[in-house]
């Protein structure tokens, strides 16, 4: 039995979710570098710590032969915590923007780095989601 795996370089699914940490480091770049000024309430460093460690632990867990089977899954759990921690701090944001009711001039009002920012959370974890459910490494077809 082998300790490390590296066939996951001849799996669609490891790319499928090297797409969704490239969408997952362009938003948190986009965070952390774009909340500034009167946006840099909402920035935190949680966020970029959460998604850092899930792609850590993602290329730790599918590098050992046994565990590269839940790499997927850590990876689509870290993306999705990590949108759910942006969310919470940019809630507020949210709410002073539509405080007078959802309108055309209220989403004109939306600064376009928390769209950027939000649309690339979503890609992220929804490609996460797909690459989860196709073949990472030679362990998961025994």
């Amino acid at each position: 039995m082998k300790l490390f795996n590296f066939s996951f370089l001849r799996r669609k699914g490891f790319y499928v979710s090297a797409a969704s940490i490239v969408t997952l480091l362009a938003a948190v770049i986009s965070y952390t570098n774009g909340f500034t000024g009167v946006l840099l309430e909402y920035n935190s460093s949680n966020v970029y710590t959460i998604s850092l460690l899930s792609i850590a632990a993602f290329a730790v867990l599918l590098l050992i032969e046994f565990t590269s089977s839940i790499a997927p899954v850590v990876l689509w759990i870290g993306s999705f915590a990590t949108f759910l921690v942006y969310i919470n701090n940019i809630y507020m944001y949210f709410t002073g923007i539509f405080y007078n009711g959802v309108s055309a001039e209220a989403f004109q009002l939306i600064d376009p780095v928390v769209m950027t920012s939000t649309i690339l959370f979503v890609i992220s974890f929804v490609v996460a989601n797909v690459a989860m459910y196709m073949n990472h490494s030679d362990a998961e077809e025994a």
